[in-house]
């Protein structure tokens, strides 16, 4: 579960004080960005030596595990994208599924300008143009939803969605509705949707209070 930023120094506290309990580490920060913090696989081993208790490390990632060894050659075709950051939208381009998908749905002559676009993308000697690369998730999203309103405005009604009373924002938030209904199950959320960080870092909390619908 996350417990905020670990460059905060009360957040890195509390982390290491779950580090002296836990059993399994399961790492989905990008690659090297806990070793960074003091917190990679070496460093693990060191807090596993120090308590002797053994500590299981799972990195995540998009790309392929990271090379086993040293021996391993850094530009070997499974692993030269393993210390790429990022996630599924871009291993889905990287394999080639992105482009796949769109195969019949679109003219070719439009896929085709696209690519050349993409490849040859640059300022040419001025500040404008290229590629926009660094827009986070919301940046992409709100446009896309005013654009999806605009388009496809019956995927908006009340009867796509439930509302529920999310605590940590302190209002009722509105959710979509499971996709299926299933005939003596009760297909629902359990929990409702909150900020980054409002989680506290202990299973009590997440097993006790950790922010249920009620609804």
């Amino acid at each position: 579960m996350a417990v905020g930023k670990l460059g905060d120094y009360d957040t890195a506290a509390h982390f290491e004080s779950l580090l002296s309990i836990t059993d399994i580490i399961l790492d989905g920060y990008r690659p090297n960005s806990l070793t960074r913090l003091g917190y990679g696989p070496s460093q693990l081993l060191e807090v596993a030596l120090s308590r002797n208790k053994s500590i299981v490390y799972m990195s995540e990632s998009c790309f392929g595990a990271l090379p086993p060894s040293a021996s391993e050659a850094p530009d070997s075709n499974l692993t030269k994208w393993s210390l790429r950051a990022g996630w599924q939208q871009i291993a889905d381009c990287i394999t080639g599924d992105v482009y796949l998908l769109s195969l019949g749905l679109y003219p070719p002559e439009l896929v085709q300008e696209l690519i050349t676009r993409f490849r040859n993308a640059g300022f040419y000697g001025k500040r404008e143009g290229g590629l926009i690369h660094s827009d986070s998730v919301d940046a992409i999203g709100k446009p896309e939803l005013a654009a999806m309103r605009e388009v496809s405005p019956q995927l908006f009604e009340d009867r796509y969605f439930h509302r529920a009373w999310s605590r940590s924002f302190g209002a009722k938030v509105r959710y979509v509705r499971s996709a299926v209904d299933i005939e003596g199950v009760r297909v629902r959320f359990e929990r409702g949707t909150r900020p980054n960080r409002c989680d506290k870092g202990e299973w009590e909390w997440w097993e006790g209070e950790g922010e249920f619908i009620n609804a």
